[in-house]
């Protein structure tokens, strides 16, 4: 039997605010349904270490069990979700030009981009067809001094390699 002497070892083994509580007990070889009051302290006694051991050891190997099974439920759930999720899923979204390839007239890929006077780029038919009866700029409205068109040869090749890049994604467009 061992005796407390004042609150020190009562804290140590009741109330200490590290490593406390039923596990430190039973790590100690202690209960505390055998801390029984006495008029100098607690008096405790030494619990059957062994079958201590036993206990502790089938409750670990419990927790174990469950662990392994809810991780198992867990990985079960994903791979059924994500599975689904791609049979649910529509295809792919095809991969949009950038907004520069694009032509603000006809809002389709460029195959032949000109520059006109307002710095913009357009395609060459569309913006032919703007200026046929109009001589202002398709986008800011306002008066356009020249109406000769430059070849973008640049922005050409950039397109041209954008659809290398990216095979039967988006069609030229078609001159009406």
């Amino acid at each position: 039997m061992l005796a407390g002497i004042g609150g020190g070892l009562n804290g140590m083994m009741l109330g200490s605010s590290s490593g406390s509580g039923p596990t430190r007990e039973r790590a100690m070889g202690l209960r505390r349904d055998t801390i029984a009051a006495s008029g100098n302290g607690y008096i405790q006694e030494p619990e059957d270490e062994a079958a201590l051991a036993t206990g502790e050891e089938a409750e670990l190997a419990a927790a174990l069990e469950e662990s392994a099974r809810l991780v198992e439920e867990r990985r079960a759930a994903e791979e059924q979700g994500s599975s689904s999720l791609a049979a649910e899923s529509p295809a792919p979204r095809e991969e949009e030009p950038p907004a520069d390839f694009i032509c603000p007239i006809t809002t389709e890929l460029m195959s032949d981009p000109v520059l006109a006077a307002d710095g913009h780029a357009y395609e060459r038919s569309a913006i032919e067809r703007w200026l046929a009866t109009k001589s202002t700029s398709p986008m800011t409205g306002e008066e356009l001094e020249l109406t000769r068109l430059f070849p973008s040869h640049i922005l050409r090749r950039q397109i041209r390699e954008w659809r290398e890049a990216h095979p039967g994604r988006v069609e030229a467009p078609s001159d009406e």
